[in-house]
């Protein structure tokens, strides 16, 4: 990173937000292979599968807000998630701990083995830093902080801004 660090909002005693009580990690459908579920439930990880609550054309705003409600940790590889505004405002109001591989162009084996080697620096950040956020996931099992629960806001309303600057220079009735 260079320079400073910025400090991520980890929670407190004087914090009134709580972290998600529940380690249980959500392995979202394009990871949902037999390989990545089997290495993480090997690895110590309480998993559900998308596939065993949602049908498999279900639009990822509808399966992020019952991920939240039931207090789920997110687990995916797409990394453009942060650049679909209902997909961010599900996280954030869903208060989702959400955990994207940073290269989802790896083999289903190479994502399991990192996420399994990330778990428990995982299961760490659902316990330490406020919700909603999205950390990156890499091939090695590092793990850092992509947008904390003070930047994924702004990114969804930088979002929503870019947006309708776009629909009003094209004009209302262009595409």
């Amino acid at each position: 990173m260079g320079g400073r660090e910025r400090r991520l909002k980890k929670l407190s005693a004087t914090n009134p937000d709580k972290p998600h009580e529940s380690s249980i990690f959500f392995v979202e459908l394009s990871l949902g292979s037999t390989k990545v579920c089997d290495r993480l439930r090997e690895a110590g990880a309480k998993i559900e599968i998308h596939k065993d609550h949602f049908k498999e054309d279900e639009d990822d705003q509808v399966w992020l807000r019952e991920v939240g409600v039931r207090g789920w940790a997110c687990l995916m590889k797409d990394e453009r998630i942060r650049y679909r505004a209902v997909e961010l405002e599900a996280l954030i109001q869903g208060k989702i701990p959400a955990f994207v591989f940073a290269n989802g162009n790896l083999s289903a084996q190479t994502m399991a083995e990192a996420f399994a080697k990330a778990l428990p620096k995982m299961k760490r950040y659902v316990g330490k830093y406020q919700t909603p956020f999205i950390a990156k996931v890499y091939q090695d099992g590092g793990l850092t902080m992509w947008l904390d629960s003070v930047d994924l806001p702004i990114a969804l309303e930088n979002l929503l801004r870019s947006a309708q600057t776009r629909q009003e220079k094209h004009g209302k009735g262009n595409p």
